[in-house]
């Protein structure tokens, strides 16, 4: 836009001049493309797509133990929710949340959304829980026994109404290198079919009294009705604006919402997500699951056995002006008793006296 704004001014100044000043605004034109061309542009964020097929897929609720190397036998666990928040993710969560024996694990979800009112009530099952969520995706080893495998906050997606279940978490990571929008609320297009049935009612008189009626079906019929894509009512963003709350976010939050259609996608910038609450620290997933133990400590070594030498007998001390013997080896030093006179001898038979070093 700039671009043209420069080049009408230009021609306009020399619309009315010689053919010199139209050579002249031709070159200058010409140059001033070049700088345009050169200067650097913004990119606009881009979905990544590379982990898409998995945060878009049928949601899968499993309990994971980490197999990093440096943390056997005792490596943490965490619980990996992946994939489409659709009707049964309630259910898949709850049963998960039960097999851990009230144990609080973290959560690791990676999901591009799915139905909103199933995202809330996940939220408010993993807040009453008193669990943390994290922004990251699982990569599992192939072949285990049991789910075993990595945490990854790299490209790990939270959209859409993955992020009502990140604010039910007491603590909620977000990774700078994970992906966390929101936008507005879309009814998606559905088929609602209707089922008419039809009856004939039978009724019985005696004289002029009823005396009963019989009901008796005849057939049915099947109507199908399509419902396009709508947007929600004033009622659903209340009750969204309110779960909001309710879990500590800020209304900015639900403003920033409003400021991406249902088509596209606001991705939240580490600032905006410490700002709104929605995530209480930019922490990556593998400080949190993957704690290495540390070696064991070798056991001390036996201390060496004293040797004679090292034995030292304190005897009892004379009175004074008395001369006393000194008192008899215990009987386990009796063979060693030469051993312990030349140690106790001091410089016997050393020129230049002095004490003489023990023996070794």
């Amino acid at each position: 836009m700039s671009f043209v704004i420069w080049n009408f001014a230009l021609w306009k100044f020399v619309a009315r001049r010689s053919i010199a000043g139209f050579r002249l605004a031709l070159v200058l034109s010409m140059a001033i493309a070049a700088l345009m061309a050169a200067e650097p542009s913004v990119a606009a964020p881009v979905w990544p797509r590379t982990w898409l097929p998995l945060a878009s897929a049928p949601m899968r609720v499993r309990l994971v133990r980490g197999a990093y190397r440096d943390c056997a036998p005792q490596c943490d666990e965490w619980i990996s929710v992946e994939g489409t928040i659709g009707a049964e993710s309630l259910a898949l969560l709850r049963r998960a949340l039960d097999a851990t024996k009230k144990r609080k694990l973290p959560i690791l979800i990676h999901s591009a959304g799915g139905r909103a009112d199933i995202a809330m009530s996940m939220g408010r099952l993993i807040r009453a829980r008193g669990l943390d969520v994290v922004v990251a995706r699982t990569e599992f080893e192939p072949a285990a026994s049991e789910p075993r495998g990595w945490a990854m906050s790299n490209s790990a997606i939270c959209a859409s109404g993955c992020s009502m279940v990140l604010a039910g978490g007491v603590r909620r990571f977000v990774a700078p290198e994970s992906w966390t929008g929101v936008h507005e609320g879309v009814v998606p297009a559905q088929t609602v079919v209707q089922t008419i049935r039809y009856y004939r009612t039978r009724t019985f008189v005696r004289g002029n009294r009823i005396v009963g009626r019989e009901k008796v079906f005849v057939g049915e019929k099947h109507v199908s009705r399509r419902f396009g894509r709508s947007a929600p009512t004033a009622r659903s963003y209340a009750q969204l604006a309110a779960f909001f709350i309710e879990m500590g976010m800020t209304k900015q939050l639900y403003e920033l919402l409003h400021t991406a259609p249902s088509q596209s996608m606001r991705w939240l910038t580490p600032d905006e997500l410490l700002a709104t609450r929605l995530a209480t620290e930019n922490r990556s997933a593998e400080t949190i699951v993957h704690t290495p133990r540390a070696p064991a400590e070798p056991p001390a070594a036996a201390l060496p056995a004293a040797t004679p030498t090292e034995v030292v007998i304190k005897a009892a001390e004379p009175a004074p002006g008395t001369l006393s013997a000194p008192p008899p080896l215990p009987s386990f030093l009796r063979s060693t008793s030469a051993r312990l006179h030349c140690a106790f001898c001091s410089g016997a038979g050393r020129k230049g006296g002095g004490d003489a070093p023990p023996p070794h």
